[in-house]
């Protein structure tokens, strides 16, 4: 049963990224910032699982994936911070609710993801 929810915990959060990342990529004319996560979102989904498996190495994957995962959208957001894409800053006047509706979508998930898997260990420990 747990595996059935960190199944469905899995798709409603991917979709509603992907749903809210066309959202703000606006036809082409808004911004593509939100589809940075997505390039390492394997890595966020392998992560997810190896956090919850009975595997020795599999706390450490577990950093090593989501670690990978965050210094990929730290460098791929800090250049659009360097160099400011006009559809990012049309997507944020046109449609900031979108706008920070993604980041606090992402946010939330990433929350819900650490949130699982410490659970998960804090079990196996005790």
């Amino acid at each position: 049963m747990r595996y059935l929810l960190t199944i469905a915990f899995v798709l409603i959060y991917s979709l509603g990224y992907v749903y809210l990342a066309l959202e703000n990529a606006g036809s082409g004319h808004g911004t593509f910032i939100f589809f940075a996560p997505l390039i390492t979102w394997p890595f966020v989904l392998v992560g997810l699982f190896l956090g919850l498996v009975r595997w020795a190495w599999r706390r450490f994957l577990f950093v090593v994936m989501l670690g990978f995962h965050y210094l990929v959208l730290l460098v791929l957001c800090g250049q659009t911070a360097l160099s400011p894409d006009p559809g990012t800053l049309m997507a944020l006047e046109n449609h900031p609710y979108y706008f920070f509706a993604a980041i606090l979508w992402y946010l939330i998930g990433q929350f819900i993801i650490w949130a699982i898997v410490l659970k998960r260990w804090k079990g196996l420990i005790a």
